[in-house]
């Protein structure tokens, strides 16, 4: 009996393991560090890998489709700038 009490436990923790380390590698969230001005985290979801074709230019944004309150929320969610400094700009062009 108490061996099947300890082959359970050992079960439930392998269990606890597996999902945990299963939901950290599958996250891949990129996330603005504006609080600490480092770089954000690369996204490495399953779900974006190989979009980019080979010799794509990833650092040109399609500038035509853009509005101008377009540049500084994507610069803001990059990290680039901070709260403030977004804020700024937002109402700048909304004047």
């Amino acid at each position: 009996m108490v061996g099947l009490g300890v082959a359970l436990l050992a079960c439930i923790t392998l269990l606890i393991i597996w999902l945990v380390r299963r939901h950290s590698h599958s996250g891949g969230v990129v996330t603005p560090a504006v609080e600490t001005g480092s770089a954000p985290i690369a996204d490495t979801s399953a779900a974006n890998r190989g979009v980019l074709t080979a010799g794509a230019d990833t650092t040109v944004a399609s500038a035509a489709s853009d509005t101008p309150i377009e540049i500084p929320r994507e610069n803001y969610a990059r990290g680039e700038i901070d709260k403030a400094e977004f804020e700024e700009k937002k109402k700048d062009l909304s004047d």
